[in-house]
């Protein structure tokens, strides 16, 4: 059970209207379909394609109050920290970084996946790599604060994790026990049962939710 709710860590429900990164205006604006044409942004297909979302604020009073009034689970609290996002009391991380995508490499995704910005504006669409240190999956890369649009009916095949790069050492997030990502401390993963329950219940996307520490110091 303690497994099960490592792997489940922060795959929350999302929810739409959270605020744009400052750094999203570099992106040049593309089509985001594939490479034959077809489907736009999450929003516009008609939930044929979903979003993953990886919302990155600091840590500081108002992500302990969240924890001590919801639970210690960013399962639990996540929810609570982006709405504090859109109401201006939790305080987003603007700096630089990526985020990996990780799938099951038998999942059968497209050889690129578009990505959008937080108003679902297309910005790029990135390749999906093989995993040279992972076997047996494949990843995506982009900016932490992009929406990756993916397949619905793939995505909910296989369990997803997320790996940071480039960004401050995630808190809050303990060590998976076991899989391909087993000891690391910057990967958080979603079982597939539950990312079909979020999909089910009718969203957009989904969130998973990352707390880093303030700029010079940790708390």
């Amino acid at each position: 059970m303690r497994t099960l709710l490592a792997l489940m860590l922060a795959l929350l429900v999302i929810s739409q209207g959270a605020c744009a990164q400052a750094d999203e205006s570099v992106y040049p604006q593309v089509r985001c379909s594939w490479e034959g044409g077809g489907l736009m942004a999450a929003k516009d297909s008609g939930g044929a394609l979903t979003f993953l979302r990886s919302p990155v604020v600091y840590d500081d009073l108002s992500v302990l109050a969240a924890m001590q009034q919801y639970g210690p689970l960013p399962g639990q609290y996540g929810d609570a920290l982006l709405r504090g996002v859109d109401q201006g009391t939790v305080n987003s991380y603007h700096g630089p970084g990526f985020v990996l995508w990780y799938f099951h490499s038998d999942v059968g995704l497209p050889k690129e996946l578009p990505w959008t910005d937080s108003k679902a504006r297309c910005r790029a669409r990135t390749p999906v790599v093989k995993s040279e240190d992972y076997p047996g999956w494949v990843y995506a890369k982009v900016p932490h604060w992009a929406r990756l649009n993916v397949p619905t009916h793939l995505l909910v095949k296989q369990s997803v994790c997320l790996r940071v790069k480039g960004l401050p050492q995630p808190l809050h997030l303990p060590a998976l026990t076991q899989g391909s990502f087993a000891g690391r401390k910057d990967t958080v993963c979603g079982l597939p049962g539950r990312i079909q329950q979020i999909v089910n219940q009718g969203t957009n996307g989904v969130l998973f939710f990352l707390v880093v520490p303030k700029e010079g110091g940790s708390s």
